[in-house]
C-alpha cells in the first residue's frame, strides 16, 4: 500500500487585475502526491487553458466578458486525502470609452458645466484629465465632474477635451464651442423731425 502526501497549497495569480481579451498565468508551487485540479471562476465565464484540470492553467478573459470582480477557485485533491479548496480575487476591466456632451455657443462670455460619459464605472478608471481653452477658469481638472467653467473672451471653435486612463488603455473625447460677440448698437437718425410725405436716413 501507499501513504500519499495530501495537497499543500502554494498558489498565486500573476496579477490581480486583467483586461478583457487578455490572459494571465496561475503560479503553482503546491506539493503533494497524485494531485488533481478543478479550476473555476465565480461568476462563470473565464476560460482555463489548456483545460480546467491543468496544474498551471492560463486564465483567458473573453472580449465580451462583463467587467467586475471575479473569484478564481480551485479544488485540489488526490485519491485518498481530503480535498483542499483555494480562491483568489481577480478584477476584470476594459478600456474606458469616453463621450462628451455638446456645449452650446455663447454670447460675449461662457459659463458651462461639461458632462462626460466614461463608458465604464468610475471605479475602473485610474485617472481623468480635462483641458479647457486658454483663459478658462479652471484651465484643467482631474475630477470626474469638474463643475462650472467660465471663459470671458470672444472667439471661435474653443475646444474642451477629457481623457480617461486605466491599465487597459486611455480614451479621449473633445467638443468645440464658440463665444460670439453680441451686437454693439451705434445708430442715429439724420434729424429728429420729419414732415409727412418726406423721408430721412438712419
Amino acid at each position: 500500500f501507499s501513504i500519499l502526501q495530501g495537497p499543500v497549497v502554494n498558489l498565486d495569480l500573476e496579477r490581480d487585475t486583467v483586461c478583457v481579451g487578455q490572459s494571465l498565468q496561475i503560479i503553482n508551487n503546491s506539493t503533494g502526491d497524485e494531485l488533481s485540479y478543478n479550476w473555476s471562476s465565480t461568476p462563470a465565464g473565464l476560460l482555463f487553458t489548456p483545460s480546467a484540470s491543468a496544474t498551471t492553467p492560463a486564465i483567458n478573459v473573453p472580449t465580451g466578458a462583463p467587467i467586475g470582480d471575479y473569484q478564481i477557485n480551485v479544488q485540489i485533491a488526490n485519491p485518498v486525502c481530503n480535498a483542499v479548496n483555494w480562491s483568489a480575487p481577480l478584477r476584470v476591466s476594459r478600456p474606458p470609452n469616453v463621450t462628451l456632451n455638446d456645449i452650446q455657443d455663447f454670447c460675449n462670455s461662457a459659463m458651462f458645466t461639461p458632462v462626460a460619459n466614461f463608458g465604464i464605472d468610475s471605479t475602473f478608471i485610474d485617472s481623468v484629465r480635462w483641458t479647457f481653452p486658454q483663459g478658462s477658469m479652471p484651465a484643467t481638472s482631474s475630477a470626474f465632474n469638474p463643475g462650472q467653467v467660465t471663459l470671458g473672451t470672444v472667439g471661435q471653435n474653443y475646444q474642451v477635451c477629457v481623457t480617461a486612463y486605466n491599465l487597459c488603455d486611455s480614451s479621449t473625447a473633445c467638443t468645440t464651442f464658440s463665444i460670439l460677440q453680441g451686437p454693439i448698437v451705434n445708430l442715429d437718425l439724420a434729424r429728429d423731425t420729419v414732415c409727412v410725405g418726406q423721408s430721412l436716413e438712419v
